[in-house]
């Protein structure tokens, strides 16, 4: 077990009586710690306490463990965690800190702030001027966060100046987009604007950035980057042609009963406006469904950038082949959780616990190269974190496994158990809680209703959600009923509500 620390165990002696260690000097004779641990008659042993109970392990049992050394498992872990390790030649690679959206919210400074001070602190390493790069990062996240996109400033600027009819002006005076405003830099927001307002503004992006990094679906961050990528470059594009589309999304501030200009900010979660960013998220909104509309008039400017040459990959990615994707099931796990699972799908986990022996010792290696990868890129992705508690199934709930499902009768994947053995997390539903095995049956319903109107049409909206978890926050007192241990016995929280639990 320590053979691969005999040199240094040769250096250091320890006082038997006072059970301190220090190193050994040249010329003394002393029992190294090596002389110890190799003597034959040494024996190691792990003793687990739980209520009156003790467990005891000889390491003879442990050295049957296949976790006992560096193996698969820990490789594919480790692929994951610290990438820079494979493509670097240097034997030891600095140790690159692990950073996502979430963690950036925790740290006590804003993410864009932060982004401000590192670019400066760039420059300077590189001898540049520190208040240029700062400025460029903030015009980057002027673009994408904090300003309306300079397609929509400059096709208003074309409105204002073009001979609106009176209805069109009328519009856009009672939805405040009339009189030109001037749009705050990121310095002045800080200086005016409400604090909570900019945090949960930058948090929404940082946690977005979160939720889709740990999709683990096949294929789907590439996707998702490549259709992000576009989006950006259309709203960074200077207005041309008519703009029947400033004047459809001020009819749908008017329908909402909203305005563009507002400067207040409302602090009650229950109410998703008033606040300063509405312009921002309806015309990013609009850019991303108009361009599935191309025979529409208000969806020419979309249409027409999708069109261009710069989109041909984005055009060939299938995404406006809705046909075509829907003949391919997403490769993903089923949402249902642990609560409503057939005792049958729980069967070989069940007889693989029953064994007097620490599970983490005798985890199937099969499992363990399915459920460590996936845990690691969830960790990566801020989605999942360390439970700070003790790794006993009495203080923590879950306990991770792996399987297959009907729709993947080959693909193993993570699933958790949430056997409550101690009965130490009483979970209490909500009177409103219904059965998901009662809920409206949607495509039946609109078979049936479609077959007495031909003409009907229907419009669905569909939230967006990982293989594993919801994008909704778990509050931090409520992490502890989704904790759970993976296959080494590390204790782990969700951050996310997760799949697996409700």
């Amino acid at each position: 077990m320590y053979i691969h620390m005999k040199s240094l165990l040769r250096s250091l002696y320890r006082n038997e009586k006072t059970m301190r260690t220090r190193q050994i000097k040249p010329g003394e004779n002393l029992k190294s710690l090596w002389d110890t641990i190799a003597d034959e008659r040494s024996e190691f042993r792990l003793f687990d306490v739980s209520n009156k109970k003790v467990t005891m392990r000889k390491d003879t049992e442990i050295a049957k463990s296949p976790y006992m050394f560096y193996n698969k498992a820990n490789e594919v872990e480790d692929a994951i965690l610290f990438p820079d390790e494979l493509t670097s030649d240097k034997k030891s690679a600095a140790f690159c800190q692990i950073r996502n959206g979430v963690a950036s919210t925790e740290d006590g400074i804003l993410p864009s702030t932060a982004r401000h001070f590192v670019k400066g602190l760039e420059a300077i390493n590189k001898g540049k001027d520190p208040m240029k790069a700062m400025r460029m990062v903030k015009h980057d996240d002027q673009d994408n966060i904090w300003g309306p996109p300079k397609v929509w400033e400059t096709a208003l600027l074309q409105a204002r100046s073009d001979k609106l009819k009176k209805s069109q002006k009328a519009l856009l005076q009672r939805t405040g987009l009339l009189n030109a405003y001037k749009t705050l830099s990121y310095d002045r927001r800080l200086e005016e604007s409400d604090p909570m307002e900019m945090m949960e503004r930058d948090r929404a992006f940082s946690f977005k950035e979160s939720f889709h990094a740990g999709d683990l679906e096949p294929e789907y961050n590439t996707k998702y980057k490549l259709l992000q990528e576009t989006l950006r470059a259309m709203l960074k594009t200077p207005h041309v042609g008519s703009i029947d589309w400033i004047f459809f999304i001020a009819e749908i501030l008017e329908w909402l009963e909203l305005r563009g200009d507002y400067d207040d900010y409302v602090q009650d979660p229950q109410y998703p406006w008033p606040h300063s960013f509405i312009v921002q998220d309806i015309v990013q909104a609009f850019a991303m469904i108009a361009m599935f509309f191309p025979n529409s008039d208000v969806a020419k400017l979309p249409t027409m950038f999708v069109n261009s040459s710069q989109c041909d990959e984005f055009r060939k990615s299938g995404v406006f082949d809705p046909r075509e994707r829907s003949k391919v099931r997403p490769d993903r796990r089923t949402r249902t959780s642990y609560k409503f699972r057939d005792k049958e799908f729980w069967k070989e986990w069940k007889e693989f616990y029953k064994t007097e022996r620490y599970f983490g010792d005798v985890y199937p290696v099969e499992w363990s190269l399915t459920v460590r990868p996936i845990i690691a890129h969830l960790y990566q992705a801020g989605v999942i974190a360390p439970a700070y508690m003790q790794n006993h199934p009495e203080v923590v709930l879950g306990i991770a496994t792996a399987n297959t499902e009907h729709h993947r009768p080959t693909k193993l994947d993570l699933f958790i158990n949430y056997q409550d053995q101690y009965g130490n997390f009483p979970m209490t539903y909500p009177p409103t809680f219904v059965d998901p095995s009662k809920w409206p049956q949607v495509i039946p319903t609109a078979r049936s209703f479609s077959q007495k109107h031909p003409t009907a049409h229907f419009a669905l909206l569909r939230l967006w959600s990982a293989p594993h978890y919801y994008p909704f926050m778990v509050g931090i007192f409520n992490r502890r009923n989704t904790s759970f241990l993976d296959s080494r016995g590390r204790s782990w929280e969700w951050k996310f509500i997760l799949w697996h639990r409700v």
